[in-house]
């Protein structure tokens, strides 16, 4: 099962990029680059992906005090 996830705007303001990048990279081995596309890509239209990367890649986020507001599609 996949679901849509992204940050919160109001709250990517206030964070740093390179906080973001830094767990993108913790997650997922990418190279900044490739972490760079998906930051912009989780900023502007969410990310795609089953609940285990979604809370994966939250998770890392939180622990790096990113303030997350989880999305879903209506049905």
């Amino acid at each position: 099962m996949t679901s849509e996830f992204r940050l919160n705007n109001a709250h990517w303001a206030e964070t740093s990029p390179v906080t973001v990048l830094r767990a993108l990279r913790e997650v997922s081995g990418l190279t900044l680059m490739q972490a760079k596309t998906l930051a912009d890509e989780l900023k502007s239209t969410g990310l795609v992906g089953t609940l285990v990367e979604r809370e994966l890649i939250v998770g890392r986020l939180r622990q790096r005090s990113v303030r997350v507001a989880v999305e879903t599609p209506p049905c």
